[in-house]
């Protein structure tokens, strides 16, 4: 008997010891779904699905927990960044393409993500967008937008002039850009075959003339044979076929002007039949031009199938106090839900893969060529060197002044210094950031 109390006391005992612990635990997994997390983004057409709807219901079933999102225009968001992540008041997460956040990571800036959440990447995402979210062989953010670039056409201008299908490649990007201009009695175009981007700030102008230069054979900057480091590689019959056909689309064939409207603004005027652009362009026409009748195709091929793939991903901020709470609404963001509804009501496309996207292409057949990578595909991505944007906006302004140039016509020689000349100011930028390699 004496045995048997002796035994109760202790089972006693022991839940004694046992319980408190529990409670505590649980008290501590309870301490992690309480605070406030700050994500900063530079694309406000997000907030409709990020802000109004996963952040609702993301506080609705964490009720301890407050998110604040906050939406800025792109190169303010990326100045306010570039000066908050530093200064130590930087948010617990933020949206931002891996090529513009090394300068962050070099500095110890960014967080990994925590086990759970690379086991989430390696399964969900193709190992392309992967690739987009490491560097030096380790992840640096959870994948989250990603698509091909896409060619857009106005279906009724194409249809007018006889044509039936998107140009497959350059010679038929010539021909169709020439039957479908159209001008003044004193022959001044008033409408574009072909919209090129030829103007404006930042590095934009150098990415749509990347866009071209991929499946022409070229690219930017290419990597070198040690790891995180890059050398140009447009100095070649790539880099110069692209600058020429710019010149040529502007002076030769007269199927572009400066003196007319451009890009997805052009589309939606009818003001161009042609040009080339991410997959929102889609989400714009149907709030902006929903009665102009156009079509999406992939990017004609030069001497190869090829165009950028883009990825940007979301980061947590490695001086975060939130960090795993940050990481835990980085991951309910992939929401099938609201990835789809970035998707239809966005116009923006998502990266993740493990899911299928049927449904959304029977709604908006249009979408599918961004987000199907041709057979025999060659991607180029931003090269992954604090020296990115500088070697992008240095090209863009040497083209800015290249393509106002109309002696260049039929003038290889003076191709051939200007491109010549850019891809050696790319080097040296490379050079004095430590980043060239041959």
């Amino acid at each position: 008997m004496k045995a048997k109390m002796r035994l109760f006391l202790a089972v006693l005992l022991l839940l004694a010891l046992v319980l408190p612990l529990n409670l505590i635990a649980d008290g501590q997994a309870e301490v992690k779904k309480i605070g406030t997390i700050k994500y900063w983004h530079g694309y406000p057409e997000f907030d409709p699905v990020w802000k109004d709807m996963s952040a609702q219901d993301f506080m609705a079933e964490n009720p301890g927990v407050k998110v604040e999102i906050s939406s800025f225009p792109l190169r303010e968001f990326e100045r306010k960044l570039a000066v908050a992540l530093p200064a130590g008041t930087g948010p617990d997460l933020y949206y931002f393409d891996l090529s513009f956040n090394v300068k962050f990571i070099e500095a110890g800036l960014v967080a990994n993500p925590p086990a759970n959440v690379e086991a989430f990447i390696k399964k969900g995402f193709a190992k392309p967008y992967q690739d987009l979210a490491t560097y030096k062989g380790k992840l640096w953010g959870l994948p989250y937008g990603g698509e091909l670039k896409v060619a857009y056409w106005n279906t009724d201008m194409y249809a007018e002039a006889g044509l039936d299908h998107a140009p497959a490649n350059w010679d038929e990007l010539v021909d169709f850009g020439r039957k479908t201009t159209k001008y003044d009695a004193s022959g001044n175009v008033t409408r574009s075959g072909v919209s090129l981007r030829l103007s404006g700030g930042g590095s934009g102008i150098a990415e749509k003339f990347w866009m071209w230069m991929i499946p022409a054979g070229g690219t930017i900057a290419e990597a070198g044979k040690e790891a995180g480091k890059y050398h140009s590689a447009y100095d070649n019959d790539a880099g110069r076929n692209t600058l020429k056909l710019y010149i040529d689309f502007l002076y030769k064939y007269k199927v572009d002007s400066f003196k007319i409207k451009h890009d997805a603004e052009a589309l939606a005027l009818k003001q161009t039949a042609y040009f080339q652009r991410e997959s929102w362009v889609i989400g714009y026409m149907k709030e902006h031009a929903p009665n102009v009748k156009y079509d999406v195709a992939q990017l004609p091929v030069g001497t190869r199938v090829g165009g950028p793939v883009m990825g940007t991903n979301i980061n947590v901020y490695s001086k975060s106090k939130m960090q795993d709470l940050a990481w835990e609404f980085a991951v309910y963001l992939e929401n099938e839900k609201y990835l789809k509804a970035v998707i239809n009501d966005v116009g923006w496309l998502t990266s993740r893969s493990d899911i299928s996207y049927e449904d959304v292409f029977q709604k908006e057949p249009r979408l599918r060529p961004a987000m199907t990578m041709p057979e025999g595909f060659h991607g180029e991505s931003y090269p992954l060197t604090t020296a990115t944007d500088e070697i992008y906006t240095k090209l863009a302004e040497k083209m800015v002044i290249a393509f106002q140039d109309a002696s260049l016509v039929d003038n290889p020689a003076g191709i051939a210094k200007i491109i010549s000349e850019a891809a050696k100011q790319t080097d040296e930028i490379l050079k004095e950031a430590g980043a060239y390699g041959k």
